[in-house]
């Protein structure tokens, strides 16, 4: 055990060199900060309402307008228009971090479409028997440009009912504007539910942020709610029998077999479950939780979802990759090199048995490949924290496990993945290792590890999409076995043509590293014995 030690440090003093160690670095801070770049960009709302490029747009149209002598209707409804739309602008610049899915938006956007209606009424009140107004409210078209379509709904030759109009558009532009004045969302809540018809699922959730008085649209109990009023509806009573699918066309040409079909659907109902599940408890608790959505399965867009620092963190799952390739970089000839520099003939000189050598270098990759996905966690914990707050961190995570939520300890609940996680990379160290004794070349190793590296991450498109199941029985797709875990899309779309779940990955990799391990063990003895 002690020579084993002893081979295993000599490995790290002969890898651990300033040039692996720059290079490991290097694209260990570029892969953690693109993942987190790539995270963000699927969590935050970021169509901010261009402002400035606006204002100039419309502002381009008013002074041409100001140069002309006489304007007609038409000129003069864009006229105001613009002038609105300018006004509007400049209220949004003002409120600050505006975009397009913001309830402000919203309310400014139907005041202006208010103050259009108002003006388009009074221009009709004014001129009530004019020829233009009448033509196109008598029209036939199907088609109307924004003006005709104001005249065309508003007109009216009965006084009363005009000034009625403008009546009830001016109230609802005062409630307009004191909303924005009061600027709470629960307020613009209230203010929906009493001019909107809806879904007892969404009114549940309005009236819920109206009860908690939830001031901003970004807080995460209200997103909370609209995540559990806005999920597609699954359960398994949707699932339809054998008889019924093979007479439904459309299904089998999808799902080609019933199996395949019921495996799908099963996965999407639990996930469904799963998510649903740990909403609800997360609004019970006043808690925040880390679910990931997918629109097309959840119905779930961006505007709905928050990032928190486990969301962040979460993304160590998906390092494995990275570690593999700075391995194959750094270490991609550890047997292969000391071959073609000599240093192999000096080793077996020494009185140490040539399995002992061979097991050294193993563990030796296993160690750096952990040292590697430790420290991308440490990088991703701390731009998590410092960004969004290191409490998240020391929270429970929320798990459904035996049709419960549960609490448990973040930390360990995410080592332990990683630790799951980490048995296919063995079995990929145990390729690389074969590749190197039997090619004894390093080109020929890193090239092929990385073949099967860049592979791995579109094995479930290939599975899925050419329809090349085998890829399923081989370790290659469970590389990065996170994408298991937090169930990527690729992968469940995989289920409609092949049973496979963690536990098949996990076995594949271990008989695939047993059996490669002893084959490696056996050529690299006799190739030395030969030596």
């Amino acid at each position: 055990m002690k020579k084993i030690i002893n081979l295993i440090k000599c490995e790290f003093i002969k890898n651990y060199t300033l040039k692996n160690i720059v290079i490991s670095t290097l694209i260990l801070f570029i892969s953690v900060f693109g993942i987190i770049y790539i995270t963000e960009l699927f969590y935050n709302d970021n169509e901010y309402v261009a402002t400035y490029t606006e204002s100039n747009y419309y502002q381009n149209i008013l002074d041409n307008l100001n140069n002309k002598v006489n304007l007609n209707y038409k000129e003069q409804f864009e006229f105001f228009q613009c002038n609105s739309v300018i006004k509007m602008l400049k209220e949004i610049e003002k409120i600050g971090g505006i975009t397009q899915r913001s309830w402000q938006y919203e309310v400014l956007f139907n005041k202006l479409e208010v103050e259009e209606n108002i003006f388009v009424l009074n221009q009709i009140k004014e001129k009530v028997n004019d020829e233009y107004f009448k033509n196109i409210y008598n029209s036939n078209m199907t088609y109307y440009d924004e003006y005709e379509g104001l005249i065309n709904s508003n007109y009216s030759r009965d006084m009363n009912e005009l000034n009625e109009r403008i009546l009830e558009n001016e109230k609802l532009l005062k409630e307009y504007d004191l909303l924005i004045k009061e600027n709470k969302y629960y307020k613009y809540l209230e203010f929906i539910i009493n001019h909107e018809d809806m879904s007892e699922e969404r009114l549940n959730a309005y009236k819920k942020v109206i009860d908690l008085k939830v001031e901003k649209q970004s807080d995460y109990m209200s997103l909370n709610l609209f995540q559990l009023a806005n999920m597609n509806y699954q359960n398994r009573e949707q699932i339809i029998s054998k008889e019924e699918f093979y007479n439904n066309y459309d299904l089998v040409m999808q799902y080609k077999t019933y199996e395949g079909y019921v495996r799908y659907q099963e996965k999407i109902v639990s996930e469904f479950e799963r998510k649903q599940a740990i909403i609800k408890y997360s609004l019970d608790n006043n808690m925040k939780h880390d679910l990931e959505f997918a629109s097309y399965m959840d119905g779930i867009d961006v505007g709905q979802k928050y990032i928190s620092s486990k969301v962040i963190v979460n993304q160590a799952l998906n390092l494995s990759i990275i570690v593999i390739v700075i391995v194959i970089l750094t270490s991609g000839g550890i047997i292969s090199k000391e071959h073609s520099t000599g240093t192999e003939k000096i080793l077996l000189t020494q009185p140490v048995k040539r399995w002992k050598v061979l097991l050294s270098k193993f563990i030796y990759l296993i160690l750096h490949s952990y040292i590697i996905w430790i420290i991308g966690l440490i990088l991703l914990i701390l731009f998590a924290g410092f960004k969004y707050g290191f409490n998240d961190l020391v929270t429970s995570k929320l798990i459904f496990e035996n049709n419960v939520v549960v609490e448990v300890n973040y930390i360990i609940y995410l080592l332990k993945n990683i630790l799951i996680c980490s048995i296919p990379i063995i079995t990929f160290i145990s390729i690389l290792l074969f590749i190197s004794t039997l090619t004894l070349s390093t080109t020929l190793t890193v090239g092929l590890s990385m073949i099967f590296a860049l592979i791995s991450p579109f094995s479930w498109y290939l599975i899925y999409n050419f329809k090349l199941v085998f890829l399923a029985y081989t370790p290659i797709p469970y590389f990065n076995i996170g994408l298991i875990i937090n169930n990527f899309e690729a992968y469940v779309n995989s289920l409609q043509l092949v049973n496979t779940n963690i536990n098949l990955g996990i076995t594949i990799s271990i008989i695939t590293a047993v059996v490669l391990y002893i084959i490696t063990n056996l050529v690299y003895t006799k190739r030395d014995v030969k030596n």
